[in-house]
């Protein structure tokens, strides 16, 4: 079937064998299903998806939706060329069987092993149907009808979830229902654990496998965004348990509580289905005679979830494990963003992390700025007399001490004064959370950083705001911040957060300024910036250290490194120039080991440059397949898209250039491409541009044709060959004052002969001698 293309085989020949084996295009059959968007590349201010890592697989099979049966490849030659493809696809979502076919026929691959064989040869009008897979499947676990039916239960319709998301859940679903009362989900802050945990509730709840249910998180914030977002389709079955005067709260619910409006909770509505509960109001913070949880009989739930259990939920000695043991007949399903060694949850059903997340495209890659206030930034003052907010002189003054003794009023001052630098320097909109020591520290800072900030805070006295607690006053400052159509407040600070994980998808920067005391809640503080938002300019976030945090729990294993390490000295800006930037790969983030001393700037633009002329090499065999290419491109601009999306970041390969060497300014980028991966000699714009006119090819032209070109050859030396191939460029002087678009066409005698000409043009730029 190699003389069709391949989507013809998957269209007209594929695709009807499938329908005619029972399959339903409407919601079984998925044509070109994505599972990985491609990762963020950065490269200094630019972000874009690497399209190489780009993964769909040609069609999906689903039993029903979202529960995934096969994998189907298709492929001009070999029937089974198209298998390992396959079985990577499946591999990801957890799907049993993988075909592979050509047209004439198939290879299916059967990971359940029924046959002796685990691969076969099948025709077109042998492909299985829905029922004979799902059957085959459901037997090869071993499962009762029973099993069957809950592992099957529909999804709540609703948002598409990603491949991992699927696997979570279908994982999850299938222990318990096949006996198991136990189970933890290790999913990195940002990958939707909240949207997992309703789908896991809700198939376990239609199916009558469980009926009572408790959701348990660790902050009341979490549980309205819970409530008003992924777990609103559970409808006037949920309820939220509350200080009012029934002990619950409706989602629709008006106005906002306040913590401690009573001394004690009412008695409890126990006829609802569905539970929502942070852990203040479940244990009455503290107060035994404010155990709400206790109002329920031990067996009155079925299914406990525990958000973020890595916060001890699980700890004998912890509050919420009174709660997990008091309820100890219910299946209990324990949440973490973090690998969580627990002995009372068992291993993990599933994992996905942050460094798998980067990759895949659907997690935000992050820059590290460590700024050394002790060392070398506070504002002239040494460590030999620094003073108190008394003006006392400090002794010892290290980053160990900083954790026991107050902070001085000048670090602070120190400290925001860096913090308004970057922002000035990028965005000074750019939502941004501080995390501090203590209560007092986040006060201080808030009143440094109004004070550094005064010009906009003068108008705008929320632009700048502390958050000391689950407070009324704290939730709504919170929520607005979070919400993305609201502009202030910009900048938080708070020393409440650090193990909260809250949905801040525009959140771009984080600042460290206290003791993380442990990888979970280090994870948990990167988790702020770690959601994608590309519709609103978030493709990454940045992470300024004060306190080397970000060295202490580096580990590449985690999350992959950031896509830079920038540590600015005393006088240098906090925000590096593009000549700095690594590109992001992943398993290269950092300097090598052994050369320490190097500057940083020097290791990156090799790194870019090597990077960018392996790419290069690989897509074009020799100079001469380069060369020629270029000449046969119609139009240089879509070739350098291209090139974009292949992975290769010109204006950042540029700015690194010229960083190397201020000659090399104003390159062409077919020159910058030449110098860069074939070692070839440059030329400037302007100097093309010279050789052009001095060849005279304009003289056949009328007069007004030959002044366009000539102006055109002047643009293109000014601003290159982008500018002069634009639809747009008669719009701009100097071409408006010759005439207007349609006058300036017409001196060639029309649209045709324009383009002929700028052809010409383009091509005598590029020639050669």
């Amino acid at each position: 079937m190699s003389n069709l293309r391949k989507n013809d085989i998957c269209d007209k020949l594929i695709r009807p064998a499938m329908e005619k084996a029972g399959w339903s295009s409407m919601d079984q059959i998925y044509r070109a299903y994505p599972l990985r968007p491609g990762r963020v590349m950065v490269c200094g201010n630019e972000a874009r998806r690497d399209s190489s890592t780009e993964l769909r697989a040609d069609f999906v099979l689903f039993y029903k939706a979202n529960i995934p049966l096969a994998v189907v490849q298709a492929s001009q030659h070999m029937a089974g060329e198209g298998l390992l493809p396959a079985i990577d696809c499946a591999r990801l979502l957890d799907a049993p069987f993988c075909f592979a076919g050509n047209g004439d026929g198939l290879v299916l691959r059967d990971a359940t092993r029924a046959d002796a064989a685990p691969e076969r040869q099948l025709t077109l009008d042998e492909f299985p149907s829905p029922a004979e897979l799902w059957d085959r499947y459901c037997a090869a676990r071993g499962w009762s009808p029973q099993v069957c039916q809950v592992a099957a239960s529909d999804y709540a319709p609703g948002k598409t979830l990603r491949y991992y998301q699927l696997k979570a859940i279908n994982r999850t679903v299938e222990a318990i229902a096949n006996g198991q009362n136990r189970a933890l989900l290790v999913m990195a802050a940002g990958t939707g654990k909240t949207c997992t945990a309703f789908q896991i509730i809700w198939r376990l709840w239609k199916s009558d496998s469980r009926k009572r249910i408790l959701f348990l998180a660790d902050s009341n914030t979490l549980i309205n965004q819970a409530m008003v977002n992924d777990f609103r389709p559970f409808k006037s079955a949920m309820i939220k348990l509350s200080f009012d005067a029934k002990g619950v709260e409706r989602a629709d619910a008006p106005g906002e509580r306040k913590w401690g409006d009573r001394k004690t909770a009412k008695e409890v509505d126990k006829s609802y289905e569905i539970y929502l509960a942070s852990c203040r109001i479940v244990t009455g913070t503290g107060e035994k005679h404010n155990d709400i949880y206790k109002q329920f009989r031990p067996d009155f739930f079925d299914l406990i979830v525990v958000d973020e259990c890595h916060h001890g939920s699980a700890a004998e000695d912890s509050v919420w494990r009174e709660i997990l043991d008091y309820f100890a007949s219910a299946t209990q399903i324990g949440f973490s963003s973090t690998a969580v060694d627990s002995d009372y949850f068992g291993a993990p059903i599933y994992s996905y992390s942050f460094r798998q997340g980067i990759k895949d495209g659907y997690l935000a890659p992050y820059k590290i700025i460590r700024v050394d206030l002790e060392r070398d930034t506070l504002t002239g003052h040494t460590m030999a007399n620094l003073t108190d907010p008394y003006g006392l002189l400090i002794e010892n003054y290290a980053s160990s001490v900083l954790l026991h003794k107050p902070v001085p009023e000048q670090r602070d001052l120190a400290a925001a004064a860096r913090i308004t630098e970057y922002l000035q320097a990028t965005d000074r909109y750019a939502k941004t959370i501080v995390f501090c020591e203590n209560t007092d520290h986040a006060a201080r800072m808030r009143q440094a950083l109004t004070q550094a900030n005064a010009d906009l805070c003068a108008t705008e006295p929320g632009y700048v705001v502390q958050i000391a607690g689950d407070n009324a006053d704290g939730k709504h400052e919170l929520e607005n911040f979070i919400n993305p159509e609201k502009t202030f407040p910009v900048i938080i600070t708070s020393s409440k957060l650090t193990s909260t994980g809250i949905d801040a998808a525009t959140c771009k920067l984080i600042v460290i300024d206290r003791n993380i005391p442990s990888m979970a809640q280090f994870e948990q503080i990167i988790g702020w910036g770690s959601r994608l938002h590309e519709d609103l300019g978030k493709s990454w976030f940045t992470i300024i250290d004060f306190r080397r945090a970000t060295e202490l729990f580096a580990d590449k294993d985690l999350d992959g490194g950031p896509v830079q390490v920038y540590e600015p000295k005393a006088g240098e800006p906090m925000e590096p120039s593009a000549a700095l930037i690594d590109p992001l790969d992943l398993p290269d983030q950092t300097p090598p080991g052994d050369t320490p001393e190097a500057p940083a700037g020097q290791w990156c633009a090799e790194n870019l440059r090597g990077d960018i002329r392996s790419k290069l090499l690989k897509r074009f065999d020799s100079l001469a397949q380069f060369l020629q290419t270029w000449q046969q491109a119609e139009r240089k601009t879509t070739l350098l898209q291209e090139l974009q999306a292949y992975g290769i970041p010109l204006n950042a390969l540029a700015a690194q250039v010229v960083a190397a060497d201020t000659g090399l300014q104003n390159l062409d980028p077919f020159d910058l491409l030449l110098h860069v991966a074939y070692d070839q000699p440059t030329l400037t714009r302007r100097e093309r541009a010279a050789r052009v006119k001095k060849r005279k090819p304009f003289s056949s032209y009328g007069p007004m044709a030959r002044k366009v070109l000539q102006a055109l050859l002047d643009k293109y030396a000014d601003e290159g060959i982008t500018t002069i191939e634009s639809s747009e460029v008669f719009r701009i002087q100097p071409f408006t004052n010759l005439g207007s678009p349609v006058e300036l066409v017409r001196s060639f005698g029309g649209r045709p002969q324009y383009q002929a000409a700028l052809q010409t043009l383009v091509r005598e730029i590029y020639r050669a001698g």
